[in-house]
């Protein structure tokens, strides 16, 4: 299995630095995430499920998608 945090630390310096944590329905990956991010400063938790289910937009919505990534302000 591979140790995330040493996998973070690689990302922060590739020009691509984002990635997608996916699995099934109920296997821990939200409080997977909220663990780490508990524990690093430099991790971004983007819950779509959230974030279109607040602002009422259907989740295959893919102009609503790009308009909410362009939107983030990772500073």
């Amino acid at each position: 299995m591979i140790n995330i945090e040493k996998y973070l630390d690689i990302q922060k310096v590739e020009d691509r630095r984002a990635f997608i944590i996916h699995g099934p329905a109920m296997s821990g990956k939200t409080q997977f995430v909220q663990r780490l991010g508990d524990r690093r400063n430099d991790v971004y938790i983007l819950d779509l499920l959230q974030d279109f289910a607040r602002n009422n937009r259907p989740l295959c919505d893919p102009d609503g998608l790009l308009e909410m990534l362009l939107s983030i302000n990772f500073s």
